[in-house]
């Protein structure tokens, strides 16, 4: 069975925590094509706070 990482989780480690959020928030301001990169969770281009709000619901939260 095929599995892939949630696009919250950022650096593909099984949990999101504060490293996920570090991740995200230097590449803060970036733009590109729509999720052009994993830190644009919302794939929408932007990396922004929406991308960062995304996350937070997800905190401590594992996924294998």
């Amino acid at each position: 069975k095929l599995s892939l990482p949630p696009n919250w989780d950022i650096n593909n480690d099984g949990r999101y925590t504060v490293l996920d959020i570090v991740l995200i928030s230097t590449r803060y301001g970036q733009t590109g094509n729509s999720g052009w990169i994993r830190e644009d969770v919302n794939n929408n281009g932007v990396i922004n706070m929406q991308d960062l709000t995304y996350d937070s619901d997800h905190y401590n939260e594992c996924w294998w």
